[in-house]
């Protein structure tokens, strides 16, 4: 049985009914995948009778994705690669100088918390030190981070040029493709928010499921928790177009 690997952001991981507790509509919109209720991306690897390897990590953006590849490509026959928005930042910290980031381990545990701390703009101005990803990688380190680090960090950001980090996502995703093409992996992308449709996609050796961010089909009231389009509709998707592209 061939292995799918599902490389992406938390609009893959499909974890979002218990952000809010039992009162939003969010604990009726999103399965419970702790409770055993499929995750979509469990869905699709079912639907096409392959085992799923999922490498998928809320929040974390396109400078994780050679390091979470390179751990699991080996064990993969077929990739599905979410390409993420430009809104996503990662600061490598911890005193470890070895090769754990690019071990499957590292990403598959909860290891990766030890060492890389994730921000977007929206965490600006947070009580970032009484979040417990503040906390788990503030645990061991020498030099602690602060709250004024992270949101200093968050304040360059403001100034960067989002259509020259689109590019670095792009060039980044079009030399990942190449690798996987090295490794004889059959190759989908999607994108959920990222303007693809801004690039020459047909330099690519893998397949794009759709031209367009997905976002853009959408009605805000479909994002229950503000960001994330509910279960069912993701599986809808899978049916009317993932299964189309992927041989289904």
């Amino acid at each position: 049985m061939k292995t799918l690997l599902t490389l992406g952001t938390s609009h893959m991981t499909d974890m979002h009914y218990d952000q809010f507790g039992k009162d939003h509509l969010a604990w009726n919109s999103y399965v419970h995948y702790d409770k055993g209720e499929q995750r979509w991306v469990e869905y699709l690897a079912e639907k096409l009778n392959y085992n799923l390897l999922d490498i998928s990590k809320g929040s974390f953006g396109i400078d994780t994705y050679p390091q979470r590849l390179l751990g699991a490509v080996h064990l993969a026959d077929v990739a599905l690669i979410e390409i993420p928005d430009y809104n996503r930042n990662e600061i490598f910290l911890g005193d470890i100088d070895n090769n754990k980031s690019i071990d499957i381990d590292f990403w598959k545990t909860d290891l990766h918390k030890k060492y890389v701390y994730k921000f977007s703009s929206g965490d600006y101005k947070q009580s970032h030190n009484l979040t417990k990803k503040f906390k788990i990688v503030n645990k061991d380190l020498e030099i602690k981070l602060t709250n004024n680090m992270i949101d200093n960090a968050i304040e360059l950001t403001a100034l960067r040029n989002i259509s020259l980090v689109e590019d670095k996502i792009w060039s980044t995703i079009v030399l990942m493709d190449g690798y996987l093409k090295s490794k004889n992996i059959e190759t989908y992308y999607f994108s959920w928010n990222f303007n693809i449709n801004r690039y020459n996609t047909e330099i690519l050796y893998g397949k794009i499921i759709n031209n367009d961010p997905l976002v853009t089909n959408y009605n805000r009231k479909y994002l229950v928790d503000g960001a994330h389009l509910t279960s069912e509709l993701w599986k809808e998707l899978i049916n009317s177009k993932f299964l189309k592209f992927m041989g289904k």
